[in-house]
């Protein structure tokens, strides 16, 4: 190989590792990071809703608080929002306890109380299909179930005189939405 091939193959060689390293830095950056604060997020102010209960008596003929076998009861429940609440409560479901034959009262037995709390049949509750019910923040509501409950018609006479609680479990969300009543506030079960 002469001379000039020599010193051309270096050249060449030198400029391929030059081309190489001033590649390198051009890819070559500074980076930073910082952190902003945003300020803090609240949530909602949310309390538990209430709710309290009355047997209104025989359905149609609320003066009569006893039933007889084959009759229907109509309920009251009095729903309260309180007034510290940011956002309206809605109802998500209407559930009747099954009557604990432990708290019936009257009776000559046991099993006349067992048999007899089992006679009380209570009506699925719903809440949809016209039936929503939201509470705006600060407010009470009645909301009267008609027909909520049952008295067979094969309750025998061990029934008689019987007085049986009632319980009723009301579960609420937080809701934007506004407030909204079924018509004439009550819900036929």
């Amino acid at each position: 190989m002469n001379l000039n091939k020599k010193r051309t193959a270096v050249l060449s060689g030198v400029a391929a590792i030059g081309v190489a390293v001033a590649g390198t830095v051009a890819w070559a950056a500074f980076t930073n990071s910082q952190t902003a604060s945003a300020g803090a997020v609240q949530s909602e102010t949310y309390q538990p809703l209430t709710v309290s209960g009355e047997f209104l008596g025989r359905t149609g003929a609320h003066s009569s608080k006893a039933l007889l076998p084959g009759d229907t009861g109509d309920v009251r429940l009095t729903l309260t929002n309180p007034a510290g609440n940011s956002v309206n409560g809605k109802v998500v479901s209407i559930r009747a306890e099954q009557v604990n034959p432990h708290e019936v009262t009257g009776g000559a037995t046991w099993e006349a109380k067992q048999g007899c709390a089992a006679a009380v049949q209570l009506s699925d509750i719903s809440t949809a299909n016209g039936n929503t019910v939201i509470l705006a923040a600060g407010s009470t509501q009645p909301l009267t179930l008609v027909k909520a409950l049952k008295l067979a018609d094969g309750a025998t006479l061990a029934c008689s005189g019987m007085t049986f609680p009632l319980n009723y479990t009301v579960t609420f969300e937080a809701t934007r939405d506004g407030a909204v009543l079924p018509a004439n506030s009550t819900i036929t079960s």
